[in-house]
């Protein structure tokens, strides 16, 4: 059973075009992602909306819990941590223009 966080992301993408994604997720110093929302970001079958995903993070802390997230979860899609907004977005655009080729 999904939570409402996921289905309420499902409507906003169902309604604005569909298709595939290319996320950056910048998180602040005291955020908290539930744990369903990580199973889901990490399911390939489930999420069907996502190429990529770029995690900005600012802390130590933040590494360890991401670091945690790849190993745990091993996500299907391309995930990367950066802790620069800027690398980030640069990273996804390459994975952007490697899509456009394939």
């Amino acid at each position: 059973m999904r939570c409402e966080t996921i289905e309420a992301g499902y409507d906003f993408l169902d309604e604005n075009g569909g298709g595939k994604f290319y996320n950056v997720y910048q998180f602040g110093s005291f955020s908290d992602i539930e744990p369903e929302v990580r199973e889901w970001a990490a399911d390939h079958d489930g999420n069907h909306y996502t190429y990529s995903d770029a995690i900005v993070i600012e802390s130590l802390s933040q590494k360890i819990i991401t670091d945690f997230y790849l190993k745990f979860n091993r996500p299907k899609m391309p995930t990367k941590i950066f802790y620069s907004l800027e690398k980030a977005i640069d990273w996804t655009n390459i994975q952007m223009k490697e899509n456009e080729s394939k």
